[in-house]
């Protein structure tokens, strides 16, 4: 089996060292649990396994989950993402949002919406 049937859409472009350096990440993190899709849909595979420390599991999940799992309303989880530069989302049932980033909503529940917008927004810059 070539690396194109075994990783379709992973290495394609890539020739020489290039190639070969990215089939190593990708078999080292496939024998670490993660699989095709998760190395596929981020933006950086290599962030993966530090990732999984922070508790990103790979699961997606949508901003009605969050609310419903935090008791935060839907519209403050919402203006929430916008206030931290995530993506705007029409749909509130689409899962798109990292559950690791999700939960970070959770810990806000008990403090006023313009609180939670102002922390939420430090923390995105790292404050």
């Amino acid at each position: 089996m070539t690396t194109d049937e075994k990783f379709p859409g992973l290495v394609d472009g890539l020739h020489g060292q290039a190639r070969q350096e990215r089939e190593e990440l990708i078999q080292w993190l496939l024998d670490r649990g993660f699989d095709v899709d998760q190395v596929r849909n981020t933006l950086s595979p290599i962030l993966l396994p530090a990732n999984r420390i922070f508790g990103d599991d790979g699961t997606l999940v949508s901003a009605r989950d969050v609310a419903n799992a935090s008791g935060v309303p839907l519209e403050l989880i919402q203006r929430l993402h916008r206030a931290v530069g995530l993506a705007v989302v029409d749909d509130p049932d689409k899962a798109v949002y990292p559950r690791a980033d999700a939960e970070s909503i959770c810990r806000l529940q008990q403090r006023s919406p313009t609180a939670s917008i102002s922390i939420m927004w430090s923390w995105s810059r790292g404050c």
